[in-house]
C-alpha cells in the first residue's frame, strides 16, 4: 500500500509539470467494476498533496454511481448515454441528461459526457440497429446539462461516430450554438 501511494505521488509530480496537462481522470465507471469509493477518495487526497492545481474528474454511468463515488473527484462527469436506435427508441429517456446532471451538480461542479456516436451497434436482443444521435438529440443533451449548471462537456465519439454526418456536423453547430 505504501509503494502504491509513493507511485501515485511520483506520477502526480511528473504529470503536473507537463505543458497542456488539464486534469486527472480518476475513474471510468467505477461502479461497474466493483471498486471501492474510498480508494478514489484516498487517491485524490494524495494527488492534491502533490498537485493542488489540477482537478480530478470522476466519470459515472449511473445515478447510484454518482452518489457513491462523488468524493473521488473534484469534477463529476456523468455519461448517461440514452443510446439511440433506428426505430426512434432509446434505452433511457431522452431526458436522462437532465436527471444525471441534476444529481451530479448537487455534489460537485459537473461536466456532461455527451453521446456523440452510434452506441451500441445493436440492441441487447440484436433486433435493433444503433444509430448516432441526430442534431436534435445532440442539442437536447447539451441544453439539458446547461439548465442544471453544467460547467463543461466531453463529447464521446467512438470511432464509428465519424461515419455519421450528424455527428461530424453536430460538433460545429453545437459550438456555434453554445
Amino acid at each position: 500500500k505504501l509503494l502504491q501511494k509513493q507511485k501515485l505521488r511520483t506520477f502526480a509530480k511528473a504529470v503536473s509539470q507537463c505543458e497542456g496537462f488539464f486534469a486527472y481522470y480518476m475513474a471510468d465507471e467505477p461502479e461497474g467494476k466493483n471498486s471501492s469509493p474510498l480508494f478514489y477518495e484516498q487517491a485524490l487526497e494524495i494527488i492534491r498533496e502533490v498537485d493542488p492545481y489540477h482537478p480530478g474528474f470522476m466519470l459515472n454511468y449511473g445515478l447510484d454511481g454518482i452518489k457513491r463515488f462523488y468524493k473521488g473527484g473534484d469534477v463529476l462527469m456523468p455519461d448517461c448515454y440514452p443510446q439511440y436506435f433506428e426505430d426512434d427508441s432509446t434505452t433511457k429517456k431522452r431526458t436522462a441528461p437532465s436527471e444525471w446532471m441534476k444529481t451530479a451538480t448537487q455534489f460537485r461542479p459537473s461536466w456532461l459526457c455527451t453521446q456523440m456516436t452510434m452506441w451500441p451497434y445493436r440492441s441487447a436482443d440484436g433486433k435493433l440497429r444503433g444509430i448516432a444521435p441526430d442534431y436534435r438529440d445532440q442539442r437536447m443533451q447539451f441544453l439539458q446539462a446547461l439548465v442544471h449548471n453544467a460547467k463543461g462537456f466531453s463529447m464521446y465519439t467512438f470511432y464509428r461516430g465519424q461515419f455519421d454526418s450528424n455527428v461530424v456536423l453536430g460538433h460545429v453547430e453545437l459550438g456555434q450554438t453554445l
